[in-house]
Parts: C-alpha cells; structure tokens; sequence
C-alpha cells in the first residue's frame, strides 16, 4: 500500500478520539482497564490517537498483517438479492487469493480481574450528571453454550422489573431508578455477567446497600433454582420471535453472521440468537455460583465521589480501592429478603398467533406502479397493473385471478405486489371528540398490530412551565405502570409516550394476541398519576440531569438544536425547563394531568392483524373517555418557519464545554412543491461526494462531515455539516463558504449520463416501501392526518423526479447555489479552548433576532 495514507489515516484515527473524549461511555470502558491484570490484552488502548500511533511505520502495518491475517482465522458473511451463485460468482475471485498462513486460533489468559479475598472498589467522576453503580463478575467463556444461554437466563431473572423483582425492592427503598443485567464482554477465553444501577442521591450514599440487597436476590435464585416455566417462556418466546421478527438485513446482518460463525455450527448460525433448546440448570447453577463478591469488580459512578488518578487517554477522573474483608463476608452471608421472590407466570405470552384473513380493499396510484416497475415483473402483470391503476382491489385472490397467475407463483408474486399496494383504510371513528382509522395488515402476513394514538391538547406546550409538567406527566405514567409494563414487554407488547407540542403521543406495538387489551389497560391510566413523593423526585431529579448533560452532547447536535429555537415560530429551550422543573410539585403534577384532557382531539391509526368489529367498540370508549370537551380545529397547534429573507446571511454563535467545534450552514430554498423537492432530491445527492471528498479527504477538517437535505413543515433546505477538533467555527465556515461556488460552477459540468445516473438512484430510493409494521402505521398516520388523507400526495413529487430533464435541472440547480439568491443561516459551536471570530454584521443571539 501507498505510505503516504499511513499520516491521513492516523490524522482520521485522532480525530475520531478526540471526537469521543467526551463520551462518558468510552471514558468508563477505558477507565475500568485500570483495575485488570498487569499485561493482559483488555489492558491495552481500544482504539488509537496520535500519540500511539505516531510513530507506526509501513513496515509496522505490513508485520501486522504478516502476523494476524490468515483466511483460516476468518469468517465471511455477504448478503445480496442476486441468487447463491451469482453471489458465489462475486465473492470468491475478490477472496481467494487470501493467503492461508495456518495459524493458531487467537486466544486470551482467562483471568483478567485476578481473584481477592477484598471488595474491589474503582470511583467514577463523569462528566455528564450520571450515578450509576455496575457491578462485573468475570466468568469463563460461555459461546460455546448458545442453545442453553445460561447468561440470558440469569439477566432475564436478575433484571427482571415486576413485582418481586430486585428493582422493585431497591426503588421501594429510594436506592434506584433503574436496573439492567446481562451478559458483558464474551470471547472465546472469558466473558463476564454485569448488573448496573441507575442510582438515586441516597442510593450513591447507600450503594453498599445496593450490593447487599443484589446478593439477597442471588441467594433467592440459588434456593429456588432455575425454574423450568422461566425457561419455558424464555423458549417460547424466543420461538415466536424466530418465527416472525422483522428480518435484520445488510450490514447489520453480515455483522452478525460473521461473528456468530467463529463458534456455531453454519446449519444454525441463522437461528442461533434464538436458539433456546437445552434446559441446563447445571451450567446456569455454575454461572450463578460464580457472582461472589471475592470475584466482583464495583465501579460507582457520580460527579461527587473522591478521586486521586487520572487515566491517561481521555483523562477520566477516578480512584481504586481493595477494602477490608468484612464487606465481602457480609455479602457471602446475605440472607434472602421477604420481598424479593421469582416473577409469577406471564399471562400475556401470546397463545393466539394465527393471521386473519384481510378484509379490505386496496389499490395502486402512481407511486405504487413506479415502485412495481423497479421489481421486473412480467410484462403482463405490469400491463393489467397499470391498465387497471384506479381499480379497488377488494382481496389478494381476486387480484392474483386477473392477473391469472399459476398456483405455484402467487406466494411470491404476492409478496412483491402487495408491498407497493395502497391502503383504503376504514374510518371506525368519527366523533367531535376524536377519529380513529382502521387499516388489516396484508403485506407482511405476522400476528402483530400497532396502535398510533395522538392526543392533541392546548395544555401540552402553552407555556415554558407547560412543557416541563408535559415531560413530568409522560415519566410519572411510564414509572406507575412499569411493574405492569415489563411482564407484557417480555411478552412481545409494548408501549412508549412522548410529548410534543402539539400534545402527547402513545403507541403501542406488539403481537395482535392481546394488543387491543393492552391498549385498553393503559388508556384507562392515562388521568392517573401514581407515584409517591420520593418517586416524583426520582423523575424530577432524573429529568433535571437530562436538561444539564445536553450540554455533553455533540456540538453538531447542538447546532441543530439551536436551529430550531431559532426557525420554529414557536418553541422553548431547554435553559428555560432547567430553571423551571425544580420548583414543581407532585401536586401541581396532578393538577396537570387533569387539565391535560379538559380539551383534547384524539388522532389514531390501528393496523396490522387484527379485526374491525373488535378495534371499533373499544376505540370509540376510549376516544368519547379521554376528553371531558371536544378540542376545536381552531385551537389546535399549528408550527410556523422563519424564513430567512433572500441574499441574507445570518450566524449566531455559542461556546460548548466540549473540545469540538461544529458548523451548520443551511440554504432555505423555499417551499416544498414538487418541482422544488425534485431538484433539491438530485442536487444534494450531488453536493454529498463531492463535498465530503473536499472537506474530510482533501482538507482533513473533521471526522464528522456531512451534508443533504431538509424539510421543515413546508420549507425545504440544504445543509453542510462540520465537526473538528483541530480547527475554528470561524476558518470552518470560510471553508465551507468557498466551496459553494465551486459547486455552482461545477453544476454546469454535470453531463446527461452523470445526471441520469444520479436521477435514477434517487427515484429508486424514494419508491421504496415500508419494511417493518411501525413504519407502515407511521407512513399511514401522516398521509391520514398530516396530508389529510391524500393517499397521492407523494406520487405528484416522484413525476416531477422521473420528468425531470436534464437541462431544467442545470438551470433549477444553479439558482439554488446562485450566491446572490442565498438564503443563509451559519449555526458555530465553540469548543472548549477555541476561539472564533463573528461576521460584522447579520449576528443572531436568539429567536428575537430572527427576520420575520
């Protein structure tokens, strides 16, 4: 290889370290390293900088590969829609030459956390507001147990969140406000089983207490064993979830695949992550016996803890301590406590799973038959399909009958046709006080459904105070259900609230067995705040810490962030929740939440495998029970853009506390017609290579560089995006600055073939479909209620994408980047120790100084 990539990759390395140096995830992943043994490969830096690799020489790299690459150390998953042997075709000639050196499997001492008669101790000080206690047991390798799964089961009993549970007891006891337990790091030499607690104030005093109470409960499990109806569950479930789980594809799969090959047999590689066909209690009493406190590493985690080191590559704050001895006797003696115990069976494992015939029509517009027209169909399909596009379908059968496909055809013509189907969905609902619509599910044949209901309340987001009571209102119903919720998560059913401003949002998703059920349950409890005083100042606390540790995040999120205090007509900042949420009360909580619903219009969308007669009668109760008084059209919410007059630049700047500086430079390009849409589709398709091959290849200003498209409400935009770590807001902006007319000059070089290509790419990408059941119920609840139900409202966008022409485009695309026509916002991030000079004119502090 060319020597010279050697400084350009180490400079990307660097960067991307410096990038995560704020990342308290990372900071705790190498701290912890501190307290292994001396020389054992988990010791070393996970990732690389400046400083470790500044002197690596090409013959380094070359020895490295010498040493480490050898096909008999490989595994090779790839994933395609061309058939096994036009895979097979691709793949081998671009693998076989690779050299097989037969060379020993790669392996690791077992012991990295050496065995001690003391409690092990390392204290934490993170830079974002965490309080988190983990605790980590190194075990030897289980990879080699998958179709037992010793360790899910044991963090499937540890974390579990019911009634009984170890959560329940330390949350009764004000000691946590969250737990999670399961398998750590796993190789083919060690693994390790970790619980962590997400603390309270009083549990970081009492974390001793903690641990105590988590020794309680494995010497529950040890008295009651394993018992065989947990493995049941665990086994049917994982079933039911093989059988009909959305298929992880691309890379996400090939990842897995790969990995997974290192140890299981290729007949099961597939299944394996659900694979649950051994009851070994032996192997799950040997893990179990194995979390002593002789073998436990703590790790306590709070900005108050005492510290005396710092790590050396992301200069993490921290102590490590051995204790006495007595705390390990204590915990080696701990007697079960009455309250904790095993969870009782699960009545919500889903019984029924059989698909329901669909009874509901559908048909085909234009984005459907351009989409079916990318799938090669035969040509007397297409014909019929596009002859009869306005047609109402009323089943699968009657259309496969015209189309007169023989038998052994229709499954899979089936699969492609319906995929591109429109729905006709029905409206169940229709009251002053809410509407609700009704879609079967005939494109991805699975027992599941979701439930999309909106609850549009003035209460929501009137004021500043408003939200924060909104956000308090949505955690306090999260948390009084939780016990209720967690047995019907593990059951495949779940359910998620979120406020917006427009009010709050419930949906529900899951197998359609007891769906309608669940709902039901959970629409009962919307008025219902039921948590205690401590509880609520758990929640309290909890979202105080959130507000605080956005000033973590990175600087590009909060670039976008301030974007949008300063385009959207109407919206409050965090600044303002953080000195507001200290001063509610658990009363005025209460007092919200009835308010809440004083006026209310109910938005809702059922789908998936389920039937009208059912979803009709409990969807009206639910609708005519939520309000006390209908919410007019008037009243509702209704969001507003800033637009930026044209020729105009506008920069705010603000520092960050953290060692990156970020850029956002948006074009607003007007409105979202689909002539607009088109041209902007194709010409950030574009700008994306060429700007990324400036930016981060060529002039190495960052780690994070990007740019596309935006809309907002109806107004549509470009952006360029820069994170660095090396160089200014300012210097970032210029750059960015010069090479848009670069790009206006260089519009005219796009020749027809370039201009097809790049065409053609985008209108694929827009044809496609929904792949998964919540994407499907949230396509249809915005054409339903934000498109008012203009099922075609996207197809008047792909023609103006497949008229598109060449010269129009030329033309349209150069009075976007026209420099005299520009519409400019320039968001800069200071990072910490940076400095970065303002524009003399058109500077922005907030909202208020925004053009109208």
């Amino acid at each position: 290889f060319n020597t010279q990539y050697l400084e350009r990759e180490r400079r990307i390395v660097d960067s991307e370290h410096s990038k995560n140096i704020p990342n308290d995830f990372r900071r705790l992943f190498e701290v912890r390293k501190q307290t292994y043994v001396p020389g054992h490969p988990l010791q070393k830096f996970s990732t690389g900088n400046l400083q470790t690799l500044g002197f690596t020489t090409r013959d380094d790299v070359v020895d490295f590969y010498t040493r480490y690459y050898s096909s008999n150390r490989m595994t090779l998953a790839v994933s395609g829609t061309q058939s096994l042997d036009e895979l097979q075709e691709m793949v081998v000639p671009r693998f076989y030459e690779i050299v097989d050196r037969n060379l020993d499997e790669i392996t690791f001492p077992t012991e990295y956390l050496a065995p001690n008669s003391r409690f092990r101790l390392l204290q934490v000080k993170p830079l974002s507001e965490i309080r988190s206690l983990t605790l980590s047991f190194p075990l030897p390798s289980t990879q080699q147990y998958y179709s037992s799964q010793p360790l899910n089961l044991l963090g499937f009993l540890v974390g579990h969140e019911g009634k009984g549970s170890l959560l329940s007891l330390l949350k009764s006891k004000n000691l946590a406000t969250g737990l999670s337990a399961g398998a750590g790091s796993s190789t083919n030499s060690y693994s390790s089983f970790e619980v962590t607690v997400q603390l309270t104030p009083r549990g970081v005093d009492r974390y001793r207490d903690v641990i105590t109470h988590l020794f309680q409960y494995l010497r529950m499990l040890r008295e009651e064993g394993l018992p065989r109806y947990i493995f049941n569950e665990v086994q049917r479930m994982n079933e039911i979830n093989y059988r009909f789980s959305e298929r992880v594809e691309g890379t996400r799969l090939v990842n897995t695949l790969s990995a997974l090959l290192r140890f299981v047999p290729l007949r099961e590689v597939e299944r394996s992550p659900f694979l649950l066909t051994e009851f070994r209690k032996d192997l799950f009493d040997s893990m179990l016996y194995r979390l002593t406190p002789n073998n436990m590493l703590a790790i306590l985690v709070d900005q108050g803890v005492k510290v005396d080191s710092t790590e050396s590559y992301y200069g993490t704050e921290y102590s490590y301590r051995q204790d006495r001895a007595n705390w390990v006797q204590v915990w080696k003696t701990a007697r079960r406590h009455p309250n904790l115990s095993l969870p009782v069976p699960n009545d919500f494992i889903p019984q029924d799973i059989a698909l329901r015939e669909p009874k509901a029509p559908f048909t085909f517009n234009y984005e459907s038959i351009a989409g079916l027209s990318e799938e090669n169909l035969p040509e007397g399909v297409m014909s019929l399909l596009s002859q009869e596009s306005s047609r109402s379908w009323q089943s699968w059968s009657e259309l496969a009958v015209a189309l007169q496909l023989p038998q052994g055809q229709q499954k899979a013509a089936r699969t492609v046709i319906m995929r591109h189907a429109v729905e006709e969905p029905q409206r169940l609902v229709d009251l002053p006080k809410g509407r609700v619509w009704f879609q079967p599910d005939f494109r991805f044949e699975q027992p599941k459904g979701r439930v999309m209901l909106r609850i549009l309340t003035p209460e929501a987001y009137a004021t500043p105070r408003h939200a924060v009571l909104t956000q308090l209102y949505v955690a306090a119903i999260e948390e009084g259900l939780n016990e209720f919720k967690y047995p019907v998560s593990l059951a495949g059913l779940d359910f998620n609230l979120r406020n917006d401003k427009e009010g709050v949002q419930i949906n529900f998703d899951g197998y359609s067995d007891r769906l309608l059920e669940l709902v039901e349950s959970v629409a009962a409890q919307l008025q219902n705040i039921q948590i205690d005083q401590k509880t609520f100042a758990s929640l309290q606390d909890a979202k105080l810490r959130s507000y605080r540790n956005f000033t973590l995040q990175e600087p590009y999120q909060q670039a976008f962030y301030e974007r949008g205090l300063l385009l959207e007509g109407f919206r409050h900042s965090i600044r303002q929740y953080e000195k507001i949420i200290p001063d509610v009360t658990l009363k005025e909580l209460t007092a919200h939440a009835r308010q809440l619903f004083a006026k209310t219009y109910v938005e809702a969308v059922v789908y998936g495998n389920l039937e009208s007669d059912k979803v009709q009668p409990i969807m009206e109760r639910i609708v005519s029970d939520l309000s006390q008084q209908a919410l007019p059209l008037e009243e509702r919410f209704y969001e507003q853009v800033r637009q930026i007059p044209v020729g105009m630049t506008l920069t705010f700047q603000q520092d960050v506390t953290v060692n990156n500086s970020a850029i956002v430079l948006e074009l607003q390009q007007g409105d979202d017609t689909p002539e607009n849409w088109a041209t902007l589709q194709v010409l950030s398709q574009w700008i994306q290579p060429q700007f990324y091959n400036e930016l981060r290849t060529r002039q190495q200003t960052g780690y994070i560089v990007s740019s596309g498209s935006t809309l907002t409400e109806e107004t549509l935009s470009l952006f360029f995006l820069i994170q660095s770590g090396d160089f200014a807001p300012d210097d970032l902006s210029e750059r960015v600055r010069s090479f848009l007319p670069k790009l206006h000059e260089n519009l005219q070089n796009l020749s027809q073939q370039e201009f097809e290509t790049i065409r053609r790419s985008v209108l694929r990408a827009s044809l496609e479909r929904p792949d998964e059941i919540d994407e499907a119920t949230g396509r249809l609840f915005q054409i339903l209620f934000e498109e008012d139900g203009d099922f075609d409202f996207k197809s008047d966008k792909l023609r103006s994408l497949a008229s598109l022409e060449h010269q129009e485009f030329l033309k349209q695309g150069r009075q976007m980047l026209e420099p005299t026509q520009q519409r400019q916002l320039v968001l800069q991030m200071v990072g910490a120790g940076m400095s970065s000079l303002l524009p003399q004119e058109g500077v922005v502090r907030d909202a208020s100084d925004m053009a109208e």
